[in-house]
């Protein structure tokens, strides 16, 4: 905390080269007064005469200095060859690389794929063993990641990892997160790193964490970019003459058949030379009472796919403030996201790389299909042009979180901590296919939907840490409440007497009339209540033990199954830390670990375990009109329960050669049980 005798100082950290280092943490020694250097490697603190000043940063050696009344004091780190006192989140909290006994990995932004991301998930592609990231629909500026972390995990449940951004849980994060903004990400692959997150964790977590205001004076960042793409395969598939040869050669009887007398390459005719624009634009500073951080961060992501591009544009703010003479601190961050998103048509592709390539695109005297040459004599031998053309499709989301942390320094050694966040995601989708849209028909088909999801996480809890005679303890125990809120809306309707409206005036088709539209709503939710804790302790940051659990209830489940405890314990011990290693000439560090954890997976629909009722398909004529009728759709299950997993890991993490040289391995074994198709 800062006293009445302190005086403002000020200073520059730079390397043994002389080139400034930004993002240094610089903090007064037994106080929670600290701030962090710029990007010129620029600080200002206060500090009383007497007081030591620490300087820390990933891959330096730390740096203490003694204040003596100097108003000026300027450092100069030197590289450190080891990453061991690098900070790893372990969830709920952080300890460093050297006290980890789980099976964790951390990628820092040094380290992330270089290049033009359209998910922060592509910034770890390949660099974590394990985590398998695939781009499912390739260039799709409108696709997702599959992840999979140590192979697949259950056979009917949810498959993806729980991602958590600066411990934000929502459907919406990713999408709102300027790659360029991300410090690290770390990836929680065993059970007894995971289990504090229980019935959510079985497919384990990824924890991201991005930049937090500076104090000092206000600077301002920009980046950008440009980018394009284009088709690295390109000679997989026939070509016209290619075809005709084939048919020549196997098919000579078919050539008046099958040869229509036109060489097209109908990928080329459904592609295009896309241009990617990204724009980040950031400012912040401050002082160590009240500072922030304000970003924008815009980008135009075309598709390879003709008529498929995704546009985001998202404005945040993060103010942090401290006061109370350093014992409170209060962390708040709004977040908006405006996402435009067009085309989505994977089918299209399908049917250029099949489609026949001596056929025409266009026919002008074919009226009926609108110009478009179509075979008439082959169902499902689609045109991808007209596909293309005659289709539109285009989604507008808005996205907001707002976020609240707060903690509070009861004693020295004691913390409350307080988070509240509110996320929510509206989609405004809709689909409209015109008269010419290959084998549909009628005269033009709209769909409209409306999906708006909110969800609201509460989470109290306690910090303490000791340090007393080379035994070293951290412990924290808090309470979770989740819930999570879905409602949609669906229509459709066709045969439209115009089509100038697109989808924009769905109530004009005529099969509204005629009892033939279709409109449906829904709305869902579900809940999530948890008690968790953790105690981690190590005797000369040699001797390492962790323990944790949660004991978790969740509205999924059925009512003979609502809760359940999910437990954890692990140990480590750094050999290299031992007398007859410690002055080992080659080997720099050696930790052997081992843990076990249990995890769950609640990644089911809604109301499974419930008696539900809902529309059949058959209809009774009663008093003049027709009406629906009702019976049951799924039987009640008291018994549903999450499924479990219980996961041991042995790791040996070892550095050679001043960690020129480092690893690790790692065993486990697993084991899934309670799956819900037994």
């Amino acid at each position: 905390m800062e006293g009445k005798n302190a005086e403002q100082v000020k200073g520059k950290v730079t390397d043994s080269d002389g080139n400034p280092v930004a993002n240094v943490s610089v903090g007064v020694k037994g106080t929670t007064v600290g701030t962090m250097t710029n990007q010129q490697g620029e600080f200002t603190i206060q500090a009383e005469v007497g007081q030591v000043i620490v300087f820390s940063s990933i891959g330096y050696e730390m740096y203490e200095v003694k204040y003596t009344g100097q108003k000026v004091i300027d450092v100069k780190l030197e590289s450190s060859t080891h990453k061991l006192d690098e900070v790893v989140a372990i969830g709920y909290g952080t300890t460093t690389k050297k006290e980890v006994t789980g099976s964790v990995s951390t990628v820092k932004a040094d380290d992330f794929i270089k290049g033009a991301v359209n998910n922060p998930m592509g910034l770890i592609q390949g660099k974590v063993p394990g985590l398998s990231i695939t781009r499912t629909q390739g260039s799709n500026p409108n696709g997702g990641y599959q992840i999979l972390l140590r192979g697949l995990n259950t056979l009917s449940g949810g498959k993806q990892p729980l991602v958590i951004v600066d411990g934000i849980i929502g459907t919406n994060t990713l999408d709102m997160i300027d790659p360029n903004d991300i410090v690290s990400i770390d990836v929680l692959k065993d059970g007894s790193a995971a289990s504090i997150y229980g019935t959510r964790a079985t497919n384990g977590v990824i924890l991201i964490t991005t930049k937090k205001p500076e104090v000092g004076k206000v600077r301002y960042e920009f980046s950008s970019y440009l980018s394009t793409e284009m088709l690295a395969e390109k000679k997989r598939f026939f070509s016209p003459d290619e075809y005709r040869k084939a048919i020549n050669d196997y098919y000579p009887q078919l050539k008046d058949v099958l040869d229509k007398g036109e060489s097209t390459n109908w990928l080329k005719e459904i592609t295009r030379t896309p241009l990617t624009q990204y724009y980040s634009f950031s400012a912040t500073g401050g002082t160590s009472a009240l500072n922030f951080r304000a970003d924008l961060y815009y980008k135009n992501n075309q598709g390879i796919v003709q008529k498929t591009d995704a546009q985001t544009l998202t404005p945040s703010l993060f103010v942090s403030s401290t006061g109370l003479n350093g014992k409170l601190k209060i962390e708040a961050r709004l977040i908006y996201s405006m996402i435009k998103r067009r085309g989505d048509n994977n089918n299209a592709i399908f049917q250029a790389v099949v489609r026949n390539p001596t056929q025409p695109v266009y026919d002008p005297t074919d009226i009926a299909h609108g110009g478009y040459y179509t075979d008439i004599t082959s169902s499902g031998q689609l045109n991808p042009v007209a596909m293309i053309n005659e289709r539109d499709n285009s989604t507008e989301s808005q996205l907001f979180t707002g976020d609240l942390m707060a903690s509070y320094k009861i004693i020295d050694d004691l913390k409350f901590n307080l988070h509240y966040s509110f996320n929510s995601q509206q989609d405004n989708t809709g689909t409209f296919l015109s008269q010419y849209y290959p084998e549909l028909g009628r005269k033009g088909e709209a769909t409209v939907s409306n999906d708006f999801t909110k969800d609201i996480l509460f989470e109290p809890g306690f910090e303490y840490k000791k340090n007393f005679s080379g035994h070293n303890l951290q412990a924290m125990a808090g309470y979770s409440f989740f819930q999570s809120e879905t409602k949609a809306l669906d229509i459709t309707n066709f045969d439209f007497p115009v089509e100038d409206f697109s989808y924009n005036n769905i109530g004009a088709g005529s099969a509204l009339g005629l009892g033939l539209a279709s409109l449906g709503n829904s709305k869902v939710s579900n809940r999530l209540i948890s008690f968790y804790g953790r105690v981690m302790y190590n005797y000369q940051e040699k001797y390492l033990l962790s323990a944790s659990a949660r004991y978790e209830g969740s509205s999924k489940f059925g009512i003979n199954n609502k809760w359940g405890l999910f437990p954890s314990i692990s140990a480590g011990w750094r050999i290299t830390e031992e007398a007859f290693a410690r002055n080992s000439a080659w080997l720099s560090n050696l930790k052997i670990r081992a843990g076990y954890g249990v995890t769950g997976n609640q990644d089911i629909p809604n109301y499974q375990s419930l008696s539900r009722v809902g529309t059949t398909n058959r209809l009774f004529y009663y008093n003049g009109q027709w009406i629906n009728s009702y019976a049951p759709s799924s039987n009640p299950n008291p018994n549903l329960k999450w499924e479990k997993k219980g996961e041991f890991d042995v790791g040996v993490d070892f550095g050679v050669l001043n960690d020129r040289i480092s690893g690790t391995f790692d065993f486990y074994s697993r084991k899934s049980s309670d799956r819900r198709w037994k």
